[in-house]
């Protein structure tokens, strides 16, 4: 299993590593790349975090897509080269996990349609669809799985264990980061 991290500057540091650690934890992930097609490093929103990031990768050898949210989702909107690249993996039937505002980008550029439910932080002036929820973490589907805020970081990245892994190491993965293994 490889996984993605589509980046953009001032992403929400607490989002990316909560859910990060849960893929981490599962011990399942083979490969991990940070992503943005123009920057070569990125900063968290809180200066927590700062990575090196790559302007290539190879499609074929991903499996999923993580787009953290904070205010890069602003950078995310107006981004057409990372939106087409979250719509093939979207359509592809390949797994997308979005959290905070990062959902409402997506929905607002026709990423996925009015039918999806998805969880996403409640912005002033939100363009929502009538499927958007308050839920800490929403499956839309078999192959996407939204979080509402930096807090589900974690709820959503043990959602995200167990689609991709099943529910003993999802457990696994929950009881560690509750500190109950």
């Amino acid at each position: 299993m490889n996984i993605l991290v589509l980046l953009h500057d001032k992403f929400n540091d607490v989002e990316f590593t909560g859910f990060m650690a849960c893929l981490i934890r599962s011990g399942k992930v083979k490969g991990i790349q940070y992503y943005n097609p123009t920057l070569k490093q990125v900063t968290g929103q809180f200066g927590l975090t700062h990575l090196k990031i790559n302007d290539k990768f190879q499609y074929e050898l991903y499996d999923a897509i993580f787009i953290p949210g904070g205010p890069a989702a602003q950078d995310l909107r107006e981004d057409k080269k990372s939106l087409e690249i979250v719509k093939k993996f979207y359509l592809d039937k390949k797994y997308v996990y979005a959290i905070c505002d990062a959902p409402n980008a997506l929905y607002e550029n026709d990423i996925f349609d009015e039918d999806v439910r998805y969880s996403s932080y409640p912005m002033p002036n939100l363009v929502a669809s009538r499927n958007r929820t308050e839920a800490m973490v929403t499956v839309g589907g078999d192959h996407l799985i939204t979080g509402r805020c930096a807090m589900s970081g974690v709820e959503l990245g043990i959602a995200a264990v167990k689609q991709l892994f099943g529910e003993e190491t999802a457990k696994m993965v929950e009881l560690g980061m509750r500190g109950n293994n």
